[in-house]
């Protein structure tokens, strides 16, 4: 069973820059609920800057874990990253690093923005472990690495898209759809997202009860790690400058309903 998936798919919409969307320092903390229990945490943060190349880049990271009593039983600590250039508004760097249960995964990526290519690395756990840190006989890590060509002229990875899209402001309109490059997986893909609608949402944030206006998305990918789902997926953003995304949730295979709740910006 993997149950902690994802807590934020966000969508492009018109150019229009905000700049102030997010800076480096700030941190979302989430909750993440199953079968109406808490059973994990994950957080979204710009923790620093970066020179790559001689450019400025911003550092975003994420990451899932289980609570102390969901661990016992079920390892999870998932952790994703992304270097993003200022200047072109492009990764330079990605990385996933997925310890759910007994799957373990790890890959790197580094773009080359002048030749449009990527480099990666990646490492899988060939079989199952009923220990943390210990292999049975005969299981090892496969290890690969390879090239990309030919990457489009705007593309994101799975997480720089999040923090793309919070840097510009739109109208709103129900029933519009969009897509972004995306560079996931190893491999270049397309996420698509539908407006659905605005809707008010009460939500306690920093210990405080609040009502905010929301616009609400579904996003249709394929993925691994904390944004996977197999089912539905539906976001609720915050309309206003930040795009924070608020509430996720989604069906998750053989796990259920999940819900992701943003419980504390700092």
């Amino acid at each position: 069973m993997r149950f902690i998936k994802l807590h934020s798919l966000l969508f492009l919409f018109s150019l229009s820059l905000e700049a102030q969307a997010f800076q480096v320092g700030e941190v979302l903390k989430y909750e993440i609920n199953l079968w109406k229990m808490t059973v994990g945490y994950s957080t979204m943060t710009v923790p620093s800057k970066t020179v790559v190349n001689g450019e400025e880049c911003l550092i975003f990271e994420t990451k899932a874990e289980g609570t102390p009593w969901i661990n016992r039983f079920f390892k999870v600590d998932d952790r994703i990253k992304s270097v993003w250039n200022l200047k072109h508004k492009l990764p330079v760097y990605s990385e996933k690093k997925l310890h759910e249960g007994f799957y373990r995964r790890n890959h790197s990526v580094t773009y080359n923005l002048s030749k449009k290519t990527a480099h990666w690395q990646g490492s899988r756990f060939s079989g199952n472990t009923e220990k943390v840190g210990v292999k049975r006989e005969g299981v090892n890590w496969v290890e690969k690495e390879g090239d990309f060509a030919n990457l489009p002229n705007e593309f994101q990875d799975i997480l720089s898209a999040i923090y793309f899209q919070r840097e510009y402001k739109s109208q709103v309109e129900a029933g519009k759809s969009f897509s972004i490059n995306l560079f996931d997986d190893l491999k270049l893909t397309e996420m698509k997202i539908q407006i659905l609608r605005q809707e008010k949402l009460e939500l306690e944030i920093n210990g405080e009860e609040k009502e905010y206006e929301t616009i609400v998305v579904q996003p249709f990918i394929k993925t691994t790690g904390i944004f996977r789902s197999k089912g539905n997926i539906y976001i609720w953003i915050s309309n206003d400058d930040k795009r924070i995304p608020l509430k996720i949730t989604a069906d998750l295979p053989l796990a259920g309903h999940v819900t992701v709740i943003l419980k504390e910006i700092l």
